[in-house]
C-alpha cells in the first residue's frame, strides 16, 4: 500500500537519481534521493534511498514542504478546472489560515483524485462533486470536535 508520503514525493516527481564515482579507475554507481529541502545519504544498493526519503520527508509538518505541493497544484493543475468549494480554494490560498493536518489530508485527497484521472480512469466524482464531500466531511469533524480529518 502506497503511503501518504509516497502519493506526495511520486506526485511532486521525487525520484532517486543515479551517480558513478571513480573507484580505481572503474566507475561504481551510488544512488541517492533528493528534493529542495532534502537529501539522503548515497546508497550503494538501488531503491534504499528512495525508502530514506519517505521515511525522513516532512510532508505532513513541515509548512515548507507541503506549500510546495500546493503550489505545484496552484501553478500545474488548476488551471483545467473550475473550482468552486472551498476546500480547494483554502488549499490553494496562499493565505492559508488551517492546520498543517488539516491541509495535509486536503492535498493527499486532491493526489488521490487527481492520479485516477492521470491514470485514464474517469474519477468516480468530477473535481467539485469531490471537493462538496470533503467539504462535508470536513465540516462533520468539526461539530464532532475532530480537527483533523
Amino acid at each position: 500500500m502506497t503511503t501518504d508520503n509516497e502519493l506526495i514525493a511520486e506526485f511532486m516527481g521525487v525520484v532517486e537519481q543515479q551517480g558513478f564515482y571513480d573507484s580505481y579507475n572503474q566507475d561504481e554507481p551510488y544512488w541517492f534521493t533528493q528534493n529542495d529541502f532534502f537529501r539522503t545519504d548515497s546508497r550503494a544498493i538501488p531503491d534504499v534511498s528512495f525508502e530514506d526519503f519517505i521515511e525522513n520527508c516532512k510532508y505532513s509538518t513541515s509548512w515548507d514542504w507541503l506549500i510546495q505541493v500546493i503550489d505545484k497544484i496552484r501553478i500545474k493543475y488548476v488551471n483545467d478546472y473550475t473550482i468552486k468549494t472551498e476546500v480547494v480554494k483554502e488549499l490553494l490560498d496562499s493565505k492559508v489560515t488551517t492546520s498543517i493536518e488539516i491541509l495535509h489530508k486536503r492535498v493527499i485527497k486532491f493526489i488521490k483524485w487527481y492520479n485516477e484521472r492521470a491514470k485514464g480512469k474517469e474519477p468516480t466524482k468530477d473535481l467539485n462533486s469531490a471537493c462538496e464531500d470533503w467539504d462535508k466531511e470536513y465540516n462533520s469533524s468539526l461539530l464532532k470536535g475532530d480537527q483533523k480529518t
